[in-house]
């Protein structure tokens, strides 16, 4: 507003500078002159700030839609992690429990046993392979817990891969809470995975996921939801 106050009185006088010099009197033309002049640098200084306006509404436009951008890459980032983490913590917590159930294999023929393996996750390869052992229970329970455990490994990588790829979106607390959840499923994963060779002792990695894993799900889940509800508003 001073600006503004400032140019005028400026015009103004440079307008009663060019009456005097023109020897034209403060009249009706001197008057009509003056307005004249008023009007002009008016409407140059009206232009001028409409330009600025305008390229500042420009500016804020660029700065909303990249703040828009910006929450929609986190937004797909957080709802990927999330995606991946459950697909990791059920393998892991389903190779953690290692339940199995099937029938005795002692009490089925070779033609009843084979309709049995057709029927699970057991490779061709494997199949056979319980087929040509004499305790079929033993070496079908050992190829359902090798799948298992490959199959947590599986999305145990998946998970960190994808959370590594995407971390640059996920804020740093949750981030640092998905890291936590996988480090956890990686060690209960890998105690498994040695326990046939070498035994669990002094490992405790499956039984703590066993028995706290569903709690700090639940945290995850939560934490996940707060920061996701933002968006909407």
């Amino acid at each position: 507003m001073n600006e503004i106050l400032q140019f005028l009185l400026q015009s103004i006088f440079g307008a009663l500078l060019a009456l005097v010099f023109l020897g034209l009197a403060p009249s009706k033309l001197g008057e009509k002159f003056l307005n004249h002049h008023l009007e002009r640098k008016l409407s140059a200084l009206k232009h001028d700030q409409n330009e600025q306006i305008e390229k500042l509404k420009t500016k804020l436009a660029h700065l909303g839609d990249r703040g828009v951008r910006s929450n929609e890459r986190e937004f797909r980032a957080i709802e990927a992690a999330w995606e991946h983490f459950l697909d990791a913590y059920g393998a892991t917590m389903q190779c953690a429990i290692a339940y199995m159930q099937h029938p005795d294999f002692q009490g089925l023929s070779d033609i009843e046993a084979r309709q049995y393996l057709e029927s699970s996750d057991l490779s061709d390869r494997q199949r056979q392979a319980v087929m040509s052992e004499a305790n079929r229970n033993k070496a079908f329970s050992r190829f359902i817990e090798i799948n298992q455990i490959s199959k947590a490994g599986l999305a145990i990588y998946n998970a960190r891969n994808l959370i590594g790829k995407q971390a640059i979106f996920i804020p740093d607390d949750l981030l640092a809470s998905f890291e936590a959840m996988m480090k956890r499923l990686s060690a209960a994963q890998i105690q498994r995975s040695i326990e046939p060779q070498y035994g669990a002792s002094g490992l405790n990695d499956a039984t703590w996921l066993i028995t706290n894993g569903e709690s700090e799900r639940t945290s995850l889940l939560a934490a996940v939801r707060e920061r996701i509800s933002g968006y909407s508003g």
